[in-house]
């Protein structure tokens, strides 16, 4: 993705971005409730089946599985998770050529720690 936005960028032009730090992987787990009324997954009643599964590979990869079930439906919704740190997000940005990148605590501006649960990323093209 980062090589199509370095293409769509004029020289000069910058990138907004902000990725999860580990500091916020869930540890695994499995869970079930019942919705009678609807819920953000689903607005009729359903029962929800969900897990958290994790991936030891270099940027933490985590799934958020959820199975939605109603009295017609059985839907399933994976939503992968990356962990990244400020070394990873240098190592995939400057090959592609973004040569400055500022780093923030979060979105709005705030100041950068390691510490953090978030990161954003302001890219730069030569």
């Amino acid at each position: 993705m980062l090589k199509k936005v370095y293409q769509a960028l004029k020289p000069g032009g910058k990138f907004i971005f902000d990725v999860l730090t580990p500091k916020m992987r869930a540890k695994e787990s499995r869970t079930w409730r019942f919705s009678e009324n609807g819920g953000f997954m689903c607005n009729k009643p359903h029962l929800l089946l969900e897990a958290v599964y994790q991936y030891d590979d270099e940027d933490k990869t985590e799934l958020h599985q959820n199975i939605i079930v109603t009295e017609k439906d059985v839907n399933c919704i994976n939503i992968w998770n990356h962990y990244l740190s400020k070394e990873m997000l240098l190592s995939e940005t400057q090959p592609i050529g973004f040569d400055k990148v500022d780093f923030f605590g979060n979105i709005a501006g705030e100041k950068y720690s390691d510490e953090g649960e978030t990161i954003c990323a302001v890219i730069t093209k030569r």
